[in-house]
């Protein structure tokens, strides 16, 4: 029986060549059996993308240019999502080019036969009580406004479980097809999408989001900064 066709979709851009190596190495090593990946490259360079065209990956050229990074992003989701309805794919598994996962999560997540399911990995922002900036899983709990994140730290994350959640990021996500086919991406301007159209999608349409807790990912969101989840659970839960 052959398993469910899953398109990876990647927004990228010449910023995070610095981990594209590694990118590349990490999806060559995915034993899912059934998958294609569409880079959206958003880089001032117009010769960027040809480095993934060599490796076998679709792309897609996004040349609009926006004032804001979260619509930026929006953008590149956009088109990715396009592609992904006018072709035959069972499911869309958002990855972001500086996430790195293990080789069998892709397989776990369409395992799970979720309508929209992630693994965690880990990010720095404000803390919601201190103003601090800390380092967080993106997943956020219930909440009774897309506005409102609530933030899980991770000593309260349980371990090998799948886990309802309020929202979850968006890099390292699987959604099936009837996910896209009713949602629409929603932002606000100084925030982010994905609290907001996870949000949407329960309200609407009553689809849950999860997050399987054990797939655990390396998030290197600059060259200096490397967020191995497994490694940074170790030193909290010690």
């Amino acid at each position: 029986m052959t398993e469910p066709k899953v398109l990876i979709g990647i927004p990228l851009s010449k910023f995070y060549d610095y981990c594209a190596d590694e990118l590349i190495a990490s999806i060559k090593s995915f034993d899912y059996p059934n998958f294609e990946v569409l880079i959206c490259d958003f880089s001032n360079d117009e010769e960027y993308h040809k480095k993934f065209l060599e490796q076998g990956f679709k792309v897609v050229r996004n040349t609009e240019q926006h004032e804001t990074k979260v619509k930026s992003i929006v953008s590149n989701r956009n088109k990715i999502i396009d592609f992904f309805l006018k072709n035959d794919y069972d499911y869309l598994f958002f990855l972001d080019s500086d996430v790195i996962i293990p080789p069998d999560a892709l397989s776990r997540l369409v395992n799970h036969k979720k309508e929209c399911i992630g693994g965690l990995y880990l990010g720095i922002i404000k803390n919601p009580h201190n103003g601090e900036m800390e380092i967080y899983p993106i997943i956020y709990g219930m909440t009774s406004s897309p506005e409102e994140l609530k933030t899980i730290p991770i000593i309260d994350v349980p371990d090998d479980k799948i886990m309802e959640l309020g929202a979850i990021g968006f890099g390292c996500t699987l959604f099936n097809r009837d996910y896209w086919e009713k949602v629409k991406i929603i932002f606000f301007p100084k925030s982010s999408e994905d609290v907001p159209t996870c949000y949407s999608a329960r309200e609407k349409f009553n689809i849950k989001t999860y997050v399987d807790t054990s797939i655990k990912c390396i998030h290197i969101p600059k060259p200096d900064i490397r967020l191995d989840y497994k490694d940074i659970e170790k030193q909290v839960r010690n």
